[in-house]
């Protein structure tokens, strides 16, 4: 894939602090125009103008039509800003799958702070990544295994062999958590401990990635949570130390949240910028309610998978204080119920 011509804009307007990335790309058969957009900071959501390959007039009669729209809606140019590279293998499978933590209650967590068995380390909001750095280039895969865009200045430094990053894509930077592979040597199979030596030895001359600490003892990790908890950081993951890296859903790796959030399907457009959440029990679709759609983000349409944060769930359905984070466009299907661990017995009156 071949980059033809490209624009960063970016938008300041009232509470707005937005990006938005326009590129003609050439591929097999014609031509794609292809945008990055999203809240500045933020892992940016990929999107097409053109859902088969057009000719250059098509693609760039569209290109020229979507940025004069954006700029005419407040968007400005800046050549200062980062940009994002994309990939030939884009939403191609990569054969890599992160090791995805499942729900606990805050209860469940308490148990395992004395558990000499687990470690803890923060639980970041960001978007799930893997980074392949390879042969002197770097590869971002997502929470679905399929390649993805990155960072243009991420770079790939001293390593030529496979190495490959468990982290958080955090938009300027990347969070790491894991190591899977260093110079061709697979890691997979050590524990937890040595894993993150191996890490922290590994990624500590770049300036892009971020090292997430690991607590190990009963004092360090009291103290992690109190540190996130005093931070309104956004949970803590317990990893089981013994447990080798697995890609997929994994009962080794047990996340808490401090403010409930989970992913819903829109299955309604309401007045006013809201729109219907819907969670699946089984087949059965479970109605919860509404959430309101802040102004610098775009209304989903029915169908969508967005991200919701709450304080809990009713036991009669809705939830309490919902607040619209944005678009899932790294998932795909039904969204369970399971997700949500606290709920209410009974709506207040």
């Amino acid at each position: 894939m071949t980059t033809i011509k490209s624009i960063a804009l970016y938008c300041t307007e009232g509470s707005s602090d937005k990006e938005y990335h326009v590129s003609i790309e050439q591929v097999d058969g014609g031509y794609l125009v292809n945008t990055l957009h999203g809240r500045r900071g933020s892992a940016l959501r990929p999107g097409t103008k053109t859902k088969a390959p057009v000719d250059l007039a098509k693609a760039e009669k569209t290109y020229a039509t979507l940025v004069k729209s954006k700029m005419s809606g407040g968007y400005t140019e800046a050549e200062s800003g980062a940009r994002y590279v994309g990939t030939d293998l884009e939403e191609r499978d990569s054969g890599l799958k992160p090791m995805l933590p499942s729900p606990i209650s805050r209860a469940q967590l308490q148990e395992l702070h004395t558990d000499t068995d687990w470690a803890f380390q923060e639980k970041h909001d960001g978007e799930n990544r893997i980074v392949i750095l390879e042969n002197g280039t770097v590869t971002g895969v997502n929470r679905r295994g399929l390649f993805c865009s990155i960072r243009e200045e991420w770079i790939a430094g001293e390593y030529n062999g496979r190495t490959v990053i468990a982290g958080e894509d955090m938009g300027d930077h990347l969070v790491a958590f894991d190591i899977l592979m260093v110079d061709g040597n697979d890691l997979s199979d050590l524990n937890l401990i040595e894993r993150h030596e191996k890490l922290c030895a590994t990624v500590s001359g770049y300036d892009w990635i971020r090292i997430s600490p690991l607590a190990v003892n009963a004092e360090d990790k009291l103290a992690m949570l109190a540190r996130i908890e005093n931070s309104q950081g956004e949970g803590v993951v317990a990893k089981r130390i013994a447990a080798a890296y697995e890609g997929g859903r994994s009962n080794d790796h047990l996340k808490f949240k401090y403010e409930e959030s989970a992913t819903f399907e829109v299955i309604r457009i309401n007045d006013q910028r809201s729109v219907g959440l819907g969670l699946y029990d089984g087949d059965d679709l479970v109605d919860l309610g509404n959430v309101t759609v802040p102004a610098n983000h775009d209304v989903p349409s029915p169908g969508n998978l967005v991200e919701v944060s709450f304080m809990n769930r009713y036991e009669n359905g809705g939830l309490e204080q919902p607040k619209y984070k944005g678009l899932r466009t790294d998932l795909e299907g039904k969204p369970d119920l399971g997700q949500i661990t606290r709920v209410k017995a009974k709506k207040a009156a």
